[in-house]
């Protein structure tokens, strides 16, 4: 008997514990021209290095692990689990894979399909979230049913569920590897966030630099008010207002303190970044 290797315990449940069986107890052999991916295929990445490798031990070893399929006529076939091996034994120069035929409805193929493929380790972030997605409005799954099933926590399905939201530029830098989870997670909820990510990107900020640029971001505005309602008890509504209207315009803490020969202006900024950007502006309003 040829016993199903890598999968979790959901899939197994979803195919059945011998899905590696025939009729006969065995898998066959079938020819690859025979076999068609399947257009719903939640994995959009195939990673070339990789299916590179695998054909190199496919050649070296065979093919370890049937696929699994359903017949569509008498002379075609579609994957519902292994497209990964089908496209690497097709690289190899393979004429037939091992294979083996289950009798499935549309709606099991495309569960077994999207749990397979959250069960492998090389899914990116957005292609897992996008199975979770499916796996909710497509096959009525609840998170609590996905977590048993793929075998992950239910915190973990909702974060990825999150990205989901972003917008679609900013998933386009996560799913091509310009920002990375960490980064994405920061920039959620961030109104900002496509400046941000550019950011990112342009400085190659590590997740804790992105931190402090979001907090540094969201600071001027918050904490210079206290600031402001703190020193300026002693001073005019005039002096008051001035400050306020500086310290919206610089997006800095702006102070204004009167002296006997006349007074001092000061302006706060919080690290070289926030400096550059107090110049630019001087220069602008200078030129």
């Amino acid at each position: 008997m040829i016993r199903a290797r890598g999968l979790g315990k959901g899939l197994s449940a979803l195919i059945g514990e011998n899905f590696a069986e025939t009729i006969n107890g065995e898998s066959s052999s079938i020819s690859l021209e025979s076999i068609e991916p399947n257009p719903n295929q939640p994995r959009i990445i195939f990673s070339q290095n990789e299916l590179e490798e695998l054909s190199k031990s496919i050649k070296q070893c065979g093919v370890l692990q049937p696929i699994l399929v359903r017949k569509i006529n008498d002379t075609k076939f579609q994957i519902i689990a292994g497209e990964r091996r089908w496209r690497a034994a097709k690289l190899a120069g393979l004429k037939a894979i091992p294979t083996i035929v289950k009798e499935l409805e549309e709606k099991e193929v495309l569960e077994i399909a999207l749990v397979e493929n959250i069960q492998r380790e090389n899914l990116t972030p957005l292609e897992e979230a996008e199975s979770y997605r499916r796996l909710i409005d497509e096959c009525q799954y609840t998170q609590e049913k996905m977590a048993e099933v793929v075998s992950k926590s239910r915190s973990h399905i909702t974060n990825l569920l999150r990205l989901l939201n972003l917008p679609d530029i900013i998933k386009n830098y996560l799913q091509e590897g310009s920002i990375s989870l960490g980064h994405a997670k920061l920039l959620l909820n961030q109104e900002n966030n496509v400046e941000i990510a550019k950011k990112i990107i342009e400085n190659s900020l590590s997740v804790r630099e992105t931190e402090k640029l979001i907090k540094n971001i969201k600071d001027p505005i918050k904490n210079d008010k206290k600031t402001a309602i703190t020193k300026s008890i002693n001073k005019d509504e005039d002096t008051n207002a001035l400050e306020t209207a500086l310290s919206e315009v610089l997006e800095m803490q702006v102070a204004i303190e009167h002296t006997v020969r006349g007074g001092i202006l000061s302006v706060k900024f919080k690290n070289i970044d926030q400096l550059d950007i107090l110049v630019q502006k001087l220069s602008d309003s200078v030129g």
